[in-house]
């Protein structure tokens, strides 16, 4: 018997068992050395013994990998974001508009957005649920370059969604 565990992501070896049944049978065939007085019992397990040991084995094994012993953040889905958008049409953003950004995704979540590196995670608001409601206002004396936009949702757990606004970049002059 050959049990092997393999990790899906880059085919790493997590665990391997091998055991095979032999013709002797414990210290009937009077092994030889003291090493073989040892390893024969274990050698001499019949089928049936090794067929046991093997599923009490893989049970243990396995039960991290059962749904109800998973962690939560395991047993539910990162946040989604299904849509995303801002209001800006000019190059620049003029500062007494600003900049309103929407977006729509999963609910009761932490929701922010940011400007590139430039300005980052801005808190948004839940309106209802699953639709969020940011707004940037220039402060005097900040410029920069175009920046794309981006928002994230933020579960429970930690797990982070990020996605790019598909709309112009913003820039502050």
């Amino acid at each position: 018997m050959d049990i092997e565990l393999v990790a899906a992501s880059d085919g790493a070896e997590l665990f391997h068992l091998y055991g095979e049944d032999s013709e002797s049978r414990g210290l009937t065939k009077v092994p030889t050395g003291i090493s073989d007085v040892v390893l024969e019992p274990i050698r001499g397990l019949n089928a049936d013994i090794i067929s046991n040991l093997s599923r009490r084995i893989v049970k243990k094994v396995i039960k991290p990998l059962l749904l109800e012993s998973r962690l939560e953040f395991l047993t539910s889905s990162p946040p989604s974001v299904y849509a995303s958008s801002h209001d800006s049409t000019a190059p620049f953003l003029d500062p007494k508009d600003g900049l309103v950004i929407v977006m729509f995704g999963t609910p009761n979540t932490e929701a922010s957005f940011s400007l590139g590196r430039k300005v980052r995670r801005v808190p948004m608001i839940e309106r209802s649920p699953g639709h969020y409601f940011g707004q940037y206002h220039p402060v005097e004396g900040i410029s920069f370059g175009p920046q794309q936009v981006y928002v994230e949702l933020k579960d429970s757990v930690g797990r982070i969604t990020r996605q790019a606004v598909e709309r112009p970049k913003v820039a502050v002059h």
